[in-house]
């Protein structure tokens, strides 16, 4: 699809945005981090070959994703750099992660098991990364299971350990970071349990957005930067610790803009009602434009009602509920509005802009949501 002629709906990706987040990283990171951008969820909502393609013009040493469906449409992209499934695996896909060489977070001995005989077969070595469990009760190992994997690694030569790593719970949304603190302790208890047993993983790494911008010099050996390689700060939060802690200046730009076109505009007599569920009426002859977008597309049911967008460079509220596929919005103020018209639903428009943090205010969630649940196969262009 040209970028002349992009069609109803599309999201265009700022490609220079994405090299300087992730060069701001550079900065404020010591010498010798390696950074590792996250890619998981079609790189937050950016396009996965968009994005990675961008952040290795940039430096990125890594990539990180959630799935092995996501390191294989990676893989195919030809970078040529290492890829860290920070997810699951299932048993079917054990072999392959091992013949492709990725890097697979494992936290439990079956798991490790599987991938050694896998290795065997293929006369491959696996790379494991031991996830490490430190409080946010996710997905990690601990106690006794902790040294049963400790035991397996020891017992297979196929099984490398490349890497132990952990994430934080309580790092983002709050300004006493005595619980990250007390997990990061317990890592490093756990790295030297794993010394102990005469160990050494190539690489230690617990370090997300936040931890990056905060405490870059307890990095350790790896940054997975995620949220904020796409412009967006972690919280609110983070930014009034990093001025608190006085922080290096983060300089972030979102790079993401998502874009309809007017499909219909149509006048409205006073008295009616507008859409599902008669919730709005409209009190006064109203000129309404109907938008080709809606939850289907990510853009939460919840904002009926009280979001906006932007039409020529002006706020439009939405009226209504949304629905599946199409969204209406109130445009009596804009005569001039007509059937093609190019509607800003996040990004900038003029003057005015929404972001995805002025999304998540409307549907009552956070920005990462906001971004992850666009639409797959939405047109992405770079710009």
């Amino acid at each position: 699809m040209s970028r002349a002629e992009p069609g109803m709906q599309w999201i265009e990706v700022d490609t220079a945005r994405l090299r300087d987040n992730l060069r701001s990283f550079r900065q404020v990171l010591p010498e010798g981090a390696e950074l590792a951008p996250v890619l998981k969820s079609n790189a937050y909502g950016h396009g996965l070959s968009i994005a990675a393609r961008a952040f290795a013009r940039a430096g990125a040493q890594w990539f990180c994703v959630h799935s092995f469906a996501e390191a294989e449409a990676l893989d195919q992209l030809g970078l040529g750099l290492p890829i860290l499934i920070l997810g699951p695996l299932g048993r079917a896909e054990v072999e392959g992660a091992v013949e492709r060489g990725f890097h697979c977070t494992v936290y439990d001995a079956v798991r490790l098991e599987e991938m050694a005989e896998a290795a065997q077969r293929l006369d491959k070595t696996a790379r494991v990364h031991l996830k490490v469990e430190t409080g946010t009760w996710r997905q990690g190992v601990t106690g006794a299971e902790f040294l049963e994997c400790l035991s397996v690694i020891k017992r297979h030569p196929r099984l490398g350990l490349e890497g132990l790593h952990s994430h934080y719970a309580n790092i983002e949304d709050t300004t006493d970071h005595s619980y990250a603190d007390a997990q990061r302790r317990a890592f490093e208890e756990a790295l030297a349990t794993v010394r102990q047993q005469g160990l050494q993983p190539r690489r230690v790494h617990m370090s997300c957005s936040a931890a990056a911008i905060l405490f870059p010099r307890r990095h350790m050996d790896l940054a997975r930067i995620g949220i904020a390689a796409y412009g967006y700060w972690p919280s609110a939060a983070t930014q009034v610790s990093a001025g608190q802690m006085r922080a290096t200046p983060m300089d972030l730009s979102p790079a993401l803009q998502w874009k309809v076109k007017v499909a219909q505009v149509k006048r409205v007599p006073a008295g009616s009602y507008i859409g599902y569920g008669c919730t709005d009426k409209v009190e006064i002859d109203t000129r309404l434009a109907v938008l080709p977008v809606g939850y289907a597309d990510g853009y939460d049911r919840g904002m009926g009602g009280q979001a906006h967008v932007l039409l020529h460079g002006r706020r439009c509220p939405v009226r209504g509920r949304i629905c599946m596929n199409l969204m209406m919005v109130d445009v009596s103020h804009l005569p001039q509005v007509a059937v093609g018209d190019e509607a800003v639903l996040l990004g900038r428009q003029g003057e005015e802009e929404i972001d995805a943090e002025t999304l998540a205010r409307w549907a009552s969630t956070i920005h990462y949501e906001i971004l992850a649940r666009l639409r797959v196969d939405l047109p992405r262009i770079e710009v």
